[in-house]
């Protein structure tokens, strides 16, 4: 297959699926890239997955430069199918366009990929209603009836569910850091709190909780 390209589909959350054709040379952010002209969204809040194995749009190397694997470096066969999970929803794009929040979807095509810096770890709070946006989040991507997410699997060594499917209304916190925190934050090296916010003000905390 040198120099021929193949094809991958690519499936969305909200159920469109498209088909890509890639390079040997291709990365996985160009591939992210084409799906996104096809399917919509910011190629910076993506994440593809493949049975269980997240790949990585981008990482970094010792020196903390940013390394950008090809596509070809992990194993999945032409033809197979890949999916896609779109952060957009997470952010705070209602409250920063003035959007009342039963129409979150609306505003999602005119989310810049800005993210609202907060320098001061302890005037990191997180709301209410950005906890249940997360919830609801993870709800959109549950499968009907079973509420297992596409092509995720724990992948906690300690785990006693290692390498099995996982639903949203069982997920622990170490899986929710794995699959939407660490992935959603990558691109921008921020905190999840400044990922959601749309304003510093609005995140300063009143009270604060340990464990």
């Amino acid at each position: 297959m040198d120099g021929a390209a193949v094809s991958v589909n690519i499936k969305h959350p909200s159920g469109r699926s498209a088909k890509v054709f890639v390079l040997p040379q291709d990365t996985i952010l160009s591939l992210i890239v084409k799906a996104c002209e096809r399917l919509g969204g910011s190629p910076a809040w993506q994440l593809l997955s493949y049975r269980g194995v997240q790949l990585a749009a981008e990482e970094r190397d010792a020196k903390g430069r940013k390394v950008f694997p090809l596509w070809r470096e992990y194993s999945f066969p032409a033809g197979a199918t890949l999916s896609l999970t779109d952060f957009g929803p997470l952010r705070d794009c209602c409250e920063r366009h003035g959007s009342p929040s039963h129409n979150r979807g609306a505003c999602l095509d005119n989310v810049g990929d800005e993210i609202c810096r907060i320098n001061h770890t302890e005037f990191r709070g997180i709301r209410v209603g950005q906890i249940s946006n997360l919830v609801s989040f993870l709800r959109n991507l549950g499968e009907a009836g079973t509420g297992f997410v596409a092509d995720w699997r724990d992948r906690g060594d300690e785990s006693p569910t290692k390498c099995e499917p996982m639903s949203w209304q069982d997920m622990n916190l170490y899986q929710v850091v794995d699959w939407v925190v660490k992935p959603a934050t990558n691109h921008h090296r921020c905190s999840f709190v400044e990922l959601v916010a749309s304003e510093s003000n609005a995140q300063r905390p009143s009270w604060f909780c340990s464990h």
